[in-house]
């Protein structure tokens, strides 16, 4: 991951250095400054071992269970859970209090259930959740003081990116970087308790997540639906995003 002020135009371009000897890498590679101050939490899940938070808030994750790391996730690897045992839990923090704007999204690759389902979230029987309805035909929905519907109905066993942003009372899903609804009854979350993801809390334990979930985000800003489909397409299809590579070369530094 990398942090730019800016692309614009056809003659931008990002260089890649590697290979010299004897260097000690930048403390932006393990502090945090790569990303922005509105980022609350950004967890890459790249295994159980691995459950980072990249931010300077550094609200680091634990494992509950026996999480099963993949190396063939969106963007590396990757966390599969199994719903009877598996989450990650982290501290309760008033960062994870969403008032004013936010944007809420991850990377999930669901397995076929008929459960209710907890992506990420700190219900606590106050709180917010981002997860699935029950039933065979499982809706995308987000809940902060009740239920609002995304209308979108999520597959099995295909990664989809999923994204819930809120701008005053407005609230926009989006599903591979592509708005599906608006909803008009958004409002700030409750004070929870420890953000769980692969579950939507401390209080929804029977309503966990089964299947892979990569790329968790936690914004207080509403990322615009640009924004959105931006960071789908980096990730999804970088190679559509970005049109061009050069070709690797030597040369003395």
């Amino acid at each position: 991951w990398v942090r730019l002020p800016e692309l614009a135009g056809t003659n931008d371009h990002i260089w890649m250095n590697w290979g010299r000897l004897n260097q000690t890498a930048p403390t932006y590679t393990t502090n945090g400054g790569a990303w922005a101050t509105n980022y609350l939490g950004v967890w890459h899940l790249q295994g159980a071992d691995r459950l980072m938070d990249s931010t300077t808030n550094a609200g680091h994750g634990t494992a509950g269970g026996t999480i099963t790391g993949i190396t063939n996730g969106i963007v590396d690897g990757a966390c599969d859970f199994d719903a009877n045992t598996d989450y990650v839990v982290v501290a309760d923090s008033p960062l994870y209090t969403l008032t004013s704007n936010y944007s809420v999204s991850a990377w999930i690759r669901a397995d076929p259930s008929t459960n209710y389902e907890g992506i990420v979230g700190t219900y606590n029987g106050n709180g917010w959740i981002l997860g699935l309805s029950n039933g065979v035909n499982r809706e995308l929905m987000f809940w902060a003081n009740g239920w609002r519907p995304a209308g979108y109905y999520m597959p099995t066993n295909v990664w989809k990116q999923v994204t819930f942003a809120r701008n005053g009372t407005n609230g926009y899903f989006y599903v591979d970087g592509i708005r599906v609804k608006r909803v008009t009854n958004a409002t700030n979350t409750t004070d929870g308790g420890s953000l769980v993801i692969a579950g939507g809390g401390t209080n929804w334990e029977p309503y966990r997540f089964d299947g892979r979930i990569d790329e968790v985000q936690l914004s207080r800003t509403e990322r615009s639906s640009n924004w959105v489909w931006a960071s789908y397409m980096m990730m999804a299809s970088n190679s559509s995003f970005f049109t061009t590579y050069g070709a690797s070369s030597q040369r003395s530094v």
